[in-house]
């Protein structure tokens, strides 16, 4: 429970214990300003289940679905955590997949990274090429660079595309890496 209690006090949130029930209050800011209030409805209702009411509505939630909740902030509160502190964080390749999923770029090259090169892993050169993809599209310089080496030589699925190879090298050029930029000069000279 002090986990729990930490976790949720280092994300801005204050929990208040009374007969049963937990009263999660979040800090407004600019996305929410309302209160959630959680209440046992094993008390009242004779249920397992949970009732999340707010100012808009009312959300029934399992117990399991609580703890995945739970699961996961507590993992970004570690995260953030051993970024504060100047460390390097200390993840699995589970955790590391489920960031990337959700949308983080660093994670996204680091997953895309190992399943090139098989770091303690079957290689799966499709699904580097999705990290890749994903941090690309999101304009990051260095999954732009990957995807362009991926067109350039027909990997991960893609058809050899070299043209696609230049606009994508053009794009991390633009962004001021050198290796970009040598790589479009060459497809640049060899008429692409």
């Amino acid at each position: 429970m002090k986990k729990i209690l930490l976790v949720l006090s280092a994300l801005g949130m204050s929990i208040a214990q009374t007969s049963g029930a937990a009263e999660v209050t979040f800090q407004p800011n600019n996305t929410l300003n309302h209160t959630i209030t959680t209440v046992s409805a094993a008390n009242h209702y004779g249920s397992t289940r949970n009732v999340y009411s707010s100012n808009s509505g009312a959300y029934v939630s399992s117990n399991e679905e609580i703890s995945r909740a739970i699961d996961n902030l507590s993992a970004h509160a570690k995260q953030k955590q051993y970024q504060l502190a100047g460390r390097a964080v200390p993840h699995s390749l589970s955790d590391m997949k489920k960031w990337a999923e959700q949308g983080n770029v660093d994670y996204q090259i680091e997953v895309g990274r190992i399943y090139y090169d098989g770091k303690g892993v079957r290689q799966d050169i499709v699904l580097a090429r999705r990290m890749f993809q994903k941090a690309a599209n999101k304009g990051d310089a260095r999954g732009q660079a990957m995807l362009a080496f991926f067109y350039e030589n027909g990997l991960g699925g893609l058809r050899q595309n070299r043209a696609a190879a230049k606009e994508l090298y053009g794009k991390t050029c633009d962004q001021g890496h050198q290796v970009g930029c040598d790589e479009y000069r060459i497809l640049n000279q060899r008429g692409y």
